[in-house]
């Protein structure tokens, strides 16, 4: 478990590290995760660059929740299910009636396109995206910055076990860095060596909502553990 630990420590650094380099001396002049106006009072932050930046349960309390009619305008099935088609397959009704969803962040427009940021929690489900709406706030695209599915160490994916799958992501702008780390244990076999998985995606958001991916890299490696020490839940 140390390892893992450890392997998640280095996602959460790598973020925090992008987010030193990216920053330039303009954004010194504006504090980040300022409160906004009235006139966006569903948001109480405007332009957050991290998903570091937590809404959990013990804050919630401090953030506008979504009605069943503002859930149906922007949180719809294809955004809950689209990291997990096979496994979430979640209809409206359900989202409507079992998932928790709340505004978090207003972004800087886009062309026309107006980036938001909504944080969204159900069975074995807790997330944090960014939805871009078009000049008629219909939702066009939409990235999974943090969180997702999870549904514990026991999770399976193929022939695998997942022990460890984190995600993060930075915004600056119009770009956005998503790192994936997952670490998977082979079925059935303790004496395999787990596969490690380092992904890394930039993406960018056009003018018209669109999102389109401009870079994607990945690292996989495998490394002997000694789950006597270091496995334990």
């Amino acid at each position: 478990m140390k390892l893992l630990n450890h392997l998640k420590y280095f996602l959460i650094i790598s973020c925090v590290v992008a987010v030193s380099c990216t920053t330039n001396s303009t954004q010194e002049k504006s504090p980040e995760n300022k409160v906004i106006t009235r006139a966006d009072s569903l948001f109480m932050f405007h332009n957050i660059n991290t998903s570091l930046f937590k809404a959990d349960s013990a804050t919630m309390s401090q953030y506008v929740a979504m009605d069943t009619i503002q859930k149906m305008q922007y949180l719809t099935p294809k955004i809950i299910d689209s990291e997990n088609p096979d496994v979430m397959k979640v209809g409206q009704t359900y989202i409507n009636e079992y998932v928790g969803a709340y505004f978090i962040s207003k972004q800087e427009k886009i062309g026309d396109a107006q980036p938001i940021i909504v944080s969204a929690s159900g069975d074995d489900y807790h997330a944090l995206i960014l939805i871009v709406l078009n000049k008629n706030n219909k939702p066009v695209s939409h990235i999974l910055l943090s969180g997702g599915l999870s549904a514990g160490p026991d999770g399976e994916l193929g022939d695998s076990i997942i022990l460890l799958h984190d995600r993060e992501s930075l915004i600056k702008h119009d770009t956005v860095i998503t790192y994936i780390l997952r670490v998977r244990q082979p079925e059935n076999k303790d004496n395999a060596s787990p596969t490690i998985d380092s992904i890394s995606y930039i993406r960018k958001i056009l003018p018209t909502g669109e999102i389109k991916t401009i870079k994607t890299d990945s690292v996989r490696y495998s490394r002997k553990i000694d789950w006597s020490t270091h496995y334990s839940w």
